[in-house]
């Protein structure tokens, strides 16, 4: 064989294996191809499974993995930042120090940490959609307004609207138990614009309410009036207000009252500091005396076992005895009115038993307490004359005030910061307020519906005919 036969055969042999490497080759990748396959369908399988909601008591926790549409963050992370917005006072920042911890101690299981501002929009987004359903809501339900305005945040003040049941549910309004149906600003407020502002809000749920609630503000009293509604004035502003009349300009309180705030001035950072009474409100003061009526009973009580000393700074306490006895026996009644009405709510049986309370203890006091005793009977007879004998209703607006203190602590501090779209944070702080209300709200839903764009529309409605 010559030497061109020879490489002619290698040629072919080395053909033979590669058709043999081939053959192999496909055979391989028809089974990466398969095993390819079968991997994909399991990815998507294992994708609608971490996609649906794992159902636990009710409520729902959906999977680290499911993501919002048109967000790169994952569910439980948002979730997790707007509960901590709506549950924690201070800032944004201090949020996402908290999660950074979180992400130190535990492996980094939080990922990527989003920045302020995308915190308090998602806040926001939730927040307009929850209030925009939060008056569809009610127009099958019974209900009552409770309503309030605010003091001046910047240059503007705010009045609310909240729903609650027209019925009491046997405990003090909670966040949980009310839904917030109007959020109006302005410089200032006049009955017209309250009046305009009830009405408004009554034509978007479809349905009147039973009652509105409001503190004793003239404008407030007006404003109802303009409507037709029926009005209850709020209890506790109610007491404040007598309390105020009766003891306001008394010298004997104001004279007690002086000596007290020049124990807390004088002693200060002292050794004796720790006796001393607690500060008196400057504003709204009638309606939380109750902090230093007690305290003044206390130190009456302790006074004997005082160092001289402590007895020398403290030697007013025992001067004015006879008006700690008489505010001491004055508040006493004036808690068992409040969680009367406020536990059980208003009615004709609940104002009897109050008058009876009241026709038993300050009644039978001196001439100031008979006033305040008289003026309270007549209160809660007004309150209860124009109600059916089976009717119960609730009295306090407490919870609405209650919601002014979570903005403010939510707020920047800077007392020229006014009003501004974080006040949407409300709708979504009254959802998430407790553990079970949480389960049930679909943060998802309301963050996919809600645009930027909707956001500017609702902070000025003109914006929607300039774009």
């Amino acid at each position: 064989m010559t030497d061109k036969d020879i490489e002619i055969e290698h040629l072919k042999k080395a053909l033979e294996e590669s058709k043999k490497e081939n053959k192999a080759l496909k055979g391989k990748l028809k089974t990466a191809k398969s095993k390819k396959d079968k991997a994909q369908q399991e990815l998507k399988s294992l994708k609608k499974k971490t996609s649906r909601t794992n159902r636990h008591d009710g409520g729902g926790y959906q999977s680290v993995n499911e993501y919002v549409r048109r967000h790169q963050y994952p569910q439980t992370l948002i979730k997790l930042a707007i509960l901590l917005r709506s549950r924690l006072t201070g800032g944004t920042r201090s949020i996402i120090n908290a999660m950074r911890a979180f992400n130190e101690v535990y492996d980094n299981v939080l990922g990527e940490i989003p920045c302020a501002n995308t915190i308090d929009l998602w806040v926001r987004k939730c927040g307009l959609s929850t209030y925009e359903q939060n008056i569809s809501d009610l127009s099958g339900e019974k209900h009552c307004l409770i309503i309030d305005e605010s003091m001046m945040l910047g240059s503007n003040k705010l009045l609310l609207t909240q729903a609650a049941p027209a019925v009491p549910t046997g405990h003090p309004l909670r966040h949980s138990d009310v839904t917030l149906v109007s959020i109006d600003t302005a410089e200032s407020f006049n009955a017209e614009r309250i009046s305009k502002s009830v009405m408004k809000t009554a034509k978007k749920a479809k349905r009147k309410p039973d009652y509105v609630i409001t503190d004793n503000a003239s404008v407030m009293k007006k404003g109802v009036r303009l409507t037709g509604f029926k009005h209850h004035f709020d209890l506790g502003h109610s007491l404040g207000m007598f309390l105020e009349r009766t003891y306001k300009k008394a010298p004997d309180f104001q004279k007690y009252c002086k000596l007290m705030s020049n124990a807390q001035a004088s002693h200060n950072m002292k050794r004796i500091a720790y006796l001393l009474p607690p500060r008196q409100r400057t504003i709204a003061r009638f309606i939380n005396l109750d902090n230093w009526v007690k305290w003044s009973g206390k130190m009456q009580e302790v006074y004997h076992t005082l160092s001289a000393e402590e007895q020398s700074v403290m030697s007013f306490i025992p001067a004015n005895a006879s008006l700690i006895d008489e505010l001491s026996e004055v508040m006493s009644c004036v808690h068992y009115i409040e969680n009367m009405c406020k536990q059980k709510g208003i009615s004709k049986e609940n104002a009897q038993k109050c008058t009876r309370h009241i026709k038993n203890t300050i009644l039978h006091g001196n001439e100031r307490m008979r006033n305040l005793a008289l003026q309270i009977i007549n209160y809660l007879h007004e309150e209860t004359a124009w109600m059916a004998e089976n009717e119960t209703h609730n009295i306090s607006s407490d919870i609405i005030e209650s919601t002014y203190g979570v903005y403010k602590s939510q707020k920047s501090l800077n007392k020229l910061y006014g009003v501004t779209t974080l006040i949407l944070g409300m709708p979504v702080f009254e959802k998430l307020s407790t553990k079970e209300s949480a389960r049930l709200y679909q943060i998802k839903n309301h963050i996919e519906k809600t645009r930027v764009k909707d956001i500017k529309i609702w902070k000025n409605p003109l914006a929607e005919l300039k774009s």
